[in-house]
Formats: structure tokens, C-alpha cells, sequence
């Protein structure tokens, strides 16, 4: 059996519809896939399906909407000690069911699959997972209850998750070089969600990669002219530093050249960090080999101070992407690349691929160094003298201190408060 909620209300068993009552019964079964495998106090469930108001045959009604539902769905494959997938328990009831028959449920997976292949530069394979997860939806979701207060906060979860699938998804495109497949995609999405900026970015960068321009940057504008008129506010940051990159026509926005064939090797990217390491007034990258040793002695891109530069063992550059403050460190795995900021104490990952800065992320410390090997992120602190451990992913997470310096005294003469000797203790990263 099968529950479909991204669109009108829908139960299938074989493919075939499951014939569900109208009114109040519908919108208890809706309540129950909110909360699937969770029991819901009955004096919840009618105060949401009677908005507040109950009668005093509440009860007995709720009891009646029950035994009709659980008929109704017997006929599925989640036969119990009553019959049915939904259970009466002591304090109310629970719909039993397995997770993946809710469409809303795998479309979620898919989105978090798709995360997982993105960052580990399966861009086809997180391109198709999204697919699959949109292809899911069928409509709004649960617009049999647009009005009814129980579902309100899922219907705008849902679609904002929705609204952020496809972005992804028209994101992994333009990473593959399929931004003119998607651009009367991108002008309905701009059309229908003015006010969201990244829509409205991915709209301007694909025009602009399609030699129009002009049109992106009537796009900014547009958008510019709106956003002052209805808020009073100028468009963010990312938005005005990418109409400053199509305006100098920069490089760095270019599209992704096509996927090497099965005999050619992609030229590898080699990273450097431009101005203050290696203390060029310019702020010039420099092309290194593996071993990070300097192979030619000029300058093969510009980069403005306080940026993170990415040049080709062939000399072609590859990116200029600028920090929040001085650059401290840099390194790189795979096509990510971690920076840390020494005046803004900050982390900023960025995609090589893509050519933009995925995420800035704040610490709470002075950040000295960095290291990065696989999902794992070590960053060094300059004033406590310890690196930190974050692991990378939809959101990043302190592990725990793995190195701390050997402090001034030696530890076998030096004790605690309680007297115990206190030893210093280097751990490798793991």
C-alpha cells in the first residue's frame, strides 16, 4: 500500500486506488501520515479535526471516522492482530506503516541522497536522485487541506523543501553544462518566486553563460527595482557580487568545460591562495605541482587580495573566489576547498567544479591551519593551541579536540588542583 500526499490525497494498493471517505475521514487519515508509527492522543486528533470547537459527540464520532478508515484500508498489506494498519492504543490511535510507502517521506530521501552525491562529486548521480524525488509530486502537496490548520505548517515545509530540490537539481545541471536546457525553467521559477535570490542568480548565470548578458543583467535589475520597492532593500551579497562578475565578464563564471571522453584526463587542479601567502602585491595564484612546489615562475591568473585561486597543471586558471577577511591556510580534497580567515575567524568551503563558494562557516576561535581528507575537516587553534574536528555534510558538527600543544613545563613535574599529574597527549586524526 501506497500514501501520496505531494498532491491531492491518494492511497494505492497494486497501483490501484483505495477508495477513502470524504470530509473528516480523509483529513484524519492525512493526520496520521503527518505522524506515521506515532500514537496520537485521541484528544489531539479531535481538537485538530474539529479546529477547536468539538462537539460533545467528538468522541464518538472519532471513534466512528476510526472503524470506517481501518475497513478502508484492510484491504492493504499491513494486516495486524485487528486487520488494518491503524491501531487503537491506550491513550489513542497509530497509523503502522513502513516510511517509504509516503511519497513525502522518499522524496525526503532522495534530497538527502542527493546531498551525500553532490559533496562527494557524484554530480550525475545526485542530478538523476533529484529527479526522481521531484517526479514524486503530483501537485501541491496535501491541497485537499490548504485551509485546515493541522496541515499548514507541513503544506510550507513541504513546498519550501520542494522549491530547494529543484534548485539543487538545476544547480547539478549547470554544473554539467545543461544551463541552456533549463533556462524557460529558471524564468517561470523567477516569475512565480520573485523575491528568491538564489533562483534569481541561477537565472542570471545561466543567461550570461548562453551569451545573453544583457538579459541577466535586466534580471538584477529587475529584481533589484522590486526588492527596494517592496522591502526597501537592496538585493544580498552573492547577487551583486555576481552582477559585478558578469559586468567584467570574468572568467570564473564561465561554464564547466565538457566531461573528458573515456581516452582524455582532465588536467588537475592544483590550489593556491592569492595576496597575503605568497606575498604578491597583485595577488597572483601560482601554478604548483603535487608536491606543491613552484613549476613556473610568473603569474598565470590575477587575483584580488584576500581571495582563494584555483589554476590547471596545463596553466589554464580555473577560479578566483574572494574570503571573508586574510587568508591564514588553505586545502583541498577532491574538488572541495576549505580556507580559513584569520580576521573574520571563518571557514569558507568552496566547489571547484562549480566555481562558488558553497557555505562560510563561523568559528569560535583563531583559526591557524587547516587540514581536510575525505569528510573530515581538521582546523588548528591559534589561541588554545588545539585542532578541531568538524565532519562535512548538511550541517557541520564539532567532533572534539585531537591535538593539543605540549605545554612550557614538562608534564611529569606539573599536577592539577587535585594533585594528579596532568601528561600532554597527541592524537592522530581519525
Amino acid at each position: 500500500m501506497e500514501f501520496c500526499v505531494l498532491g491531492p490525497l491518494e492511497v494505492r494498493d497494486s497501483d490501484r486506488p483505495v477508495a477513502i471517505g470524504g470530509g473528516r475521514r480523509r483529513a484524519l487519515l492525512a493526520l496520521l501520515l503527518l505522524h506515521p508509527n506515532e500514537v496520537i492522543p485521541a484528544e489531539q486528533l479531535i481538537d485538530e479535526l474539529w479546529e477547536g470547537r468539538p462537539p460533545r459527540t467528538a468522541a464518538k464520532g472519532l471513534q466512528v471516522h476510526v472503524s470506517h478508515l481501518r475497513k478502508e484500508l484492510s484491504l492493504g498489506a499491513h494486516d495486524n492482530e485487528n486487520g488494518a494498519a491503524l491501531l487503537t492504543r491506550s491513550t489513542g490511535y497509530v497509523l503502522q506503516v513502513d516510511p517509504e510507502t509516503i511519497d513525502a517521506v522518499r522524496f525526503e530521501h532522495a534530497l538527502a541522497d542527493a546531498g551525500r552525491a553532490r559533496e562527494e562529486g557524484r554530480t550525475k548521480q545526485a542530478a538523476a536522485l533529484l529527479r526522481e524525488g521531484l517526479a514524486l509530486w503530483r501537485g501541491p502537496p496535501l491541497v485537499d487541506f490548504a485551509y485546515e490548520v493541522f496541515a499548514r505548517d507541513e503544506i510550507a515545509r513541504l513546498e519550501e523543501l520542494h522549491l530547494l530540490a529543484l534548485e539543487d537539481r538545476i544547480d547539478a545541471d549547470f554544473a554539467l553544462g545543461h544551463h541552456r536546457e533549463v533556462l524557460a525553467e529558471l524564468e517561470q521559477l523567477v516569475a512565480a518566486h520573485p523575491s528568491r535570490e538564489r533562483v534569481r542568480g541561477l537565472l542570471m548565470l545561466g543567461l550570461h553563460r548562453s551569451g545573453r548578458r544583457p538579459d541577466a543583467l535586466d534580471v538584477y535589475h529587475e529584481g533589484r527595482e522590486r526588492s527596494i520597492a517592496e522591502l526597501g532593500l537592496e538585493l544580498g551579497e552573492d547577487l551583486r557580487s555576481l552582477q559585478e562578475g558578469i559586468l567584467a565578464d570574468d572568467h570564473a563564471l564561465a561554464a564547466p568545460p565538457h566531461g573528458p571522453g573515456p581516452t582524455q584526463r582532465r588536467p588537475a587542479l592544483v590550489i593556491s591562495v592569492g595576496a597575503l601567502l605568497l606575498a604578491c602585491a597583485a595577488g597572483a595564484a601560482f601554478l604548483l605541482d603535487d608536491r606543491e612546489r613552484l613549476i613556473v615562475d610568473r603569474p598565470v591568473v590575477d587575483v584580488a587580495v584576500n581571495a582563494v585561486a584555483g589554476v590547471r597543471s596545463d596553466g589554464r586558471p580555473a577560479f578566483a573566489l574572494p574570503l571573508p577577511g586574510r587568508p591564514t591556510a588553505i586545502a583541498a580534497h577532491g574538488d572541495q576547498v576549505y580556507a580559513v580567515s584569520v580576521d573574520a575567524s571563518a571557514l569558507t568551503i568552496a566547489d571547484a567544479r562549480t566555481r562558488r563558494i558553497v557555505r562560510t562557516v563561523p568559528l569560535v576561535m583563531r583559526p591557524a591551519a587547516v587540514a581536510a581528507r575525505g569528510n573530515a575537516v581538521w582546523i588548528a587553534d591559534a589561541r588554545r593551541g588545539l585542532a578541531v574536528r568538524f565532519r562535512v555534510g548538511h550541517a557541520w558538527v564539532a567532533a572534539r579536540a585531537t591535538w593539543r600543544r605540549r605545554p612550557p613545563i614538562r608534564p611529569s613535574r606539573r599536577a592539577d588542583s587535585t594533585g594528579h599529574r596532568l601528561r600532554s597527549r597527541r592524537t592522530t586524526p581519525g
